[in-house]
């Protein structure tokens, strides 16, 4: 990888006036466990961590999956990831507004010039999962449901733009996995490997249908601003993420939080 090959070069966007060096990749992820959170919750630190392609980043500050892949990707690139969390509207706005370089997020159809076809990550289900009493068998059993979403999210175009579905939006998986347990949401519907998290670590799969309704398979994509993706550290990111797609890197350490079960093969 020829990353370094660029350290006398900046990245035209707007968030460059605040990279720490010439090397440093504005990156924001989703704030939310399993993905990105404070590993202690007591520990609120706004300060941006930047992870080196040298060292490894301190594990007592950020924990979740898309650090320890940043980590991976960081030193297979030779760059520097500072990561920062941010709910995930807002991550939208940041790549739209050129406050960000990158994240990882699902594809969708509007936000495709983003997330360029070279830089698939890797797939999960979109899924709905149902209280314990209720079942699943196909789509037409979601009516007549109070259905729990992420505000922002897309999750299957059929389900997005379905105006019969009575989806309430929330600000985080945390909040709707507590409206279930509660019986104040009847499902939750978003990436199974969010949901069967949070699920295992309240102890709670024993209150859920753990049969879920899969709505599609979803691929997970680098997001870029426009100034990465046409400046050659794009090009070093997309080279670095397929060496490790193809490894199956990032399969490996999701399993690492939630095993094996969220792989689309072991849901059907």
């Amino acid at each position: 990888m020829g990353g370094l090959l660029f350290q006398e070069q900046l990245i035209p966007t707007a968030a460059a006036a605040n990279r720490v060096s010439p090397l440093t990749i504005d990156t924001r992820i989703m704030h939310t466990e399993p993905w990105g959170f404070y590993c202690d919750p007591q520990f609120q630190n706004k300060t941006p961590l930047v992870i080196s392609a040298q060292t490894q980043y301190h594990q007592d500050i950020l924990c979740g999956i898309w650090p320890d892949i940043a980590q991976h990707l960081a030193k297979k690139a030779g760059l520097n990831l500072q990561l920062s969390l941010e709910p995930y509207a807002r991550i939208w706005q940041s790549l739209d507004a050129g406050q960000a370089d990158l994240s990882f997020l699902i594809r969708s159809a509007e936000r495709s010039h983003l997330a360029p076809s070279q830089a698939h990550m890797f797939d999960f289900a979109s899924v709905v999962i149902v209280r314990s009493g209720l079942h699943l068998t196909d789509y037409q059993d979601l009516q007549n449901l109070r259905i729990g979403v992420l505000r922002g999210i897309r999750l299957s175009p059929r389900f997005d733009h379905d105006p019969k579905l009575n989806k309430i939006q929330l600000r985080n998986y945390e909040l709707m996995v507590d409206m279930l347990l509660h019986q104040r949401l009847d499902a939750i519907a978003g990436n199974n490997v969010s949901l069967f998290y949070l699920l295992q670590k309240k102890q709670a799969l024993d209150k859920v249908n753990v049969q879920p309704l899969i709505l599609q398979k979803t691929p997970v994509y680098l997001h870029m601003a426009a100034g990465l993706y046409a400046h050659p550290y794009g090009q070093v990111l997309i080279q670095a993420n397929q060496a490790l797609r193809e490894q199956g890197v990032y399969q490996h350490l999701i399993d690492a939080y939630v095993g094996s079960q969220w792989r689309l093969e072991s849901q059907h």
